[in-house]
């Protein structure tokens, strides 16, 4: 092993060495001497040994970071032989096990970072703390003074809870309730109940970063089962309940009679749509079921066809008399009193009882009275517009006729059977139709050759009451008797409607046909 300094300083005192040794005295001058120069030169080359590696140029000998030896090495060529081991770990596969599904990640995906650059820095203060007998017994004696650490890894605790976040995506499910429906028929389980899932984020957010940075390989993060409110068990119970509510319901047997005929139903026969969401959320909430909560929605039409059998050949429809024209000769058909009942009445009568008001419903006739009698007939006044013709009838016998003037096509005289209302002496017309066919003429015309009811004016009214705006009435254009000219009323020479007026009473019938 080589001294340094030590070989020049023997080399400078070698002439003077025979002479020292001839007396004891110089003996022992010249092993002091000798001992001297050995210990400087023990001294210089520890120094030179120190001042390297205090210059961060070199480990300590025996210097481990990660169990990787990294002695009397350079920092950079220290972290290079650590990097390597370290990779390896940071790309090392995890596997994530949650409820039976899996997933894999590497320490790297998870944005881990280390402390190596930390650890070798420590490792390069650790020379700078060693002093001159350190430096001397690590130099000439191989001493092993050096770190021994291990390098820590870090995750990033964003990369995890995003992780985490996706796993629980896939894992968290909510519990699903048990639901029942009406079916038509009966109410049942529609839904199974299943129970959910749910991942503890926090406890998989720590339980994933000890993973990663301890080096186990796989880890099961911890998941909860949640269970549903409503289980298919209770959704069972709830179904059989309300089933027996509705179907008694449904089969609840109601008699309508009426004159001795009978005629059973119930509203399961009749189609009868029960409303049972309501009573199901009732029962799900633990309050009683009542049936007298239950909507039943039947069909009017169903219960008018129950209502038509039972009345079948019971009810007449009254007749009003009428007169017919029969072989040139008018005749009087006479009217007919009617039995009836109240439909209206009567259906809402059953449809109460249906929904559970009664298990009977007696129907009662009532009369009829006819709105027109023979004796209506005793005096008519019949328009024919086929012929242009008005005949006053007594006892079915024409007594008078006259000529006449109808509507025309764009404003027929209307058909059926009216009554004369109000007669009018030499009227004042009125203009009915200033924006339309009378927008020529004046607002009034006061009585005189030009006015065009003429001398008289007959108003016809309906049967029960109200008038029509139509009239029997004179006219100043008497060459338009005969045809199809009026604008619905019908018109007659002045000397026949004054014949007319003095004929007729209000209330007359008046029959207008074609």
């Amino acid at each position: 092993m080589d001294f340094y300094g030590g070989s020049s300083m023997i080399s400078s005192t070698g002439a003077a060495l025979p002479r020292l040794l001839r007396s004891r005295t110089g003996i022992a001058i010249a092993l002091a001497v000798v001992l001297v120069v050995a210990l400087g030169g023990f001294s210089a080359s520890a120094l030179a040994y120190g001042s390297t590696v205090r210059d961060g140029e070199r480990l300590l000998p025996g210097t481990t970071i990660d169990s990787v030896d990294v002695g009397e090495v350079t920092p950079d060529e220290a972290e290079a032989l650590v990097s390597e081991r370290l990779d390896e770990r940071l790309d090392r596969t995890i596997t994530v096990v949650a409820d039976g599904e899996s997933w894999t990640t590497t320490p790297r995906e998870l944005e881990a970072t280390t402390d190596l650059d930390e650890v070798v820095a420590d490792a390069v203060a650790r020379a700078e703390e060693l002093g001159f007998v350190d430096l001397v017994e690590l130099r000439w004696l191989g001493g092993t003074d050096g770190l021994d650490a291990d390098v820590t890894t870090t995750v990033s605790d964003e990369a995890v809870d995003d992780l985490v976040a996706t796993i629980a995506d896939e894992v968290d499910r909510d519990p699903r309730d048990a639901e029942a429906s009406w079916d038509g028929e009966a109410v049942r389980v529609s839904t199974e109940s299943d129970t959910g899932r749910l991942l503890d984020r926090d406890a998989a957010a720590a339980q994933l970063a000890e993973a990663a940075t301890d080096g186990d390989d796989e880890v099961e993060l911890p998941v909860e089962t949640t269970e549903p409110e409503v289980t298919t068990e209770r959704a069972s119970e709830v179904a059989g309940e309300v089933t027996t509510v509705v179907s008694a319901a449904l089969d609840h047997t109601v008699t309508v009679a009426l004159d001795g005929t009978t005629r059973s139903t119930s509203p399961r026969e009749l189609g009868a749509e029960p409303v049972v969401a309501p009573l199901i959320d009732a029962a799900f909430a633990g309050d009683a079921v009542d049936a007298d909560a239950l909507e039943l929605q039947i069909a009017e039409g169903a219960i008018v066809g129950v209502l038509d059998e039972v009345t079948a050949g019971t009810t007449v429809p009254a007749r009003d008399a009428s007169l017919e024209l029969d072989g040139g000769e008018y005749r009087v058909i006479p009217e007919r009193v009617g039995a009836a009942i109240d439909r209206g009445e009567a259906i809402e009568r059953i449809r109460g009882a249906l929904l559970g008001a009664s298990e009977h419903v007696e129907l009662e006739l009532r009369t009829v009275q006819p709105s027109v009698t023979s004796d209506k007939f005793d005096n008519v006044l019949v328009v024919d517009h086929s012929d242009t013709t008005l005949a006053l009838v007594r006892d079915g016998e024409v007594v008078r006729s006259w000529p006449v003037a109808v509507g025309t096509n764009n404003s027929p005289t209307p058909t059926g059977t009216f009554v004369v209302g109000a007669k009018r002496f030499e009227p004042t017309w009125v203009n009915p139709a200033p924006d339309r066919w009378g927008k020529d003429m004046p607002a009034r015309i006061g009585p005189g050759p030009d006015n065009p009811l003429g001398a008289r004016a007959i108003n016809w009214n309906r049967p029960s009451g109200g008038d029509t705006l139509i009239r029997f009435h004179g006219t100043p254009n008497e060459a338009s008797i005969g045809t199809a000219a009026s604008n619905g009323c019908v018109r007659m020479f002045n000397n026949d409607v004054i014949e007319l007026y003095d004929l007729v009473s209000s209330g007359m019938v008046i029959i207008s046909r074609h």
